[in-house]
């Protein structure tokens, strides 16, 4: 073979090799890059979870005072609450129980989401607290979930 032909056939294959690498390269699929913000014209606020609720509604919620369990008083707390899937884990936090007589008790309850993939079905969820009582009675208690107060119990019966 001539080396003109050895030569063309080089050619040839570097051509063919450099608009196949176009071809590769640019079919590669790039991420989707924000765009630079404008930060004269918009902020973007983080979201704020720990202050956010997942309840959609609440209903049903009861307190009473157990005088007679185990000689000491404690407030007992129950209702229902729906929420966006099944699997929801239930913490209460205390708050502060004001100075007024009766007092008023305030109580924090938050959510956190099941790890697994779940049905995004609204879920009615019974929960209940119950602490030990300071007091033998209460003007109310308020139960917040973040900035949202589920319920108000004005009516705090005590049992004996």
């Amino acid at each position: 073979m001539s080396i003109k032909k050895r030569f063309h056939i080089l050619a040839y294959e570097i051509i063919v090799f450099v608009v196949l690498a176009v071809v590769v390269t640019g079919c590669s699929t790039q991420p989707n890059l924000p765009e630079k913000q404008n930060t004269e014209e918009q902020v973007v606020e983080p979201i704020n979870t720990t202050t956010s609720c997942p309840t959609r509604s609440s209903r049903n919620w009861h307190a009473w005072i157990d005088r007679v369990a185990e000689n000491e008083p404690r407030l007992v707390i129950s209702g229902e609450v729906d929420l966006p899937t099944p699997g929801y884990k239930v913490k209460w936090q205390p708050g502060i129980l004001d100075r007024r007589q009766p007092p008023t008790q305030r109580l924090s309850i938050s959510f956190t989401p099941p790890d697994d993939i779940v049905a995004q079905v609204i879920t009615p969820t019974e929960v209940s607290f119950t602490m030990p009582s300071p007091v033998l009675e209460y003007r109310s208690v308020m139960i917040y979930c973040g900035d949202k107060l589920l319920a108000d119990i004005s009516e705090v019966v005590p049992t004996d």
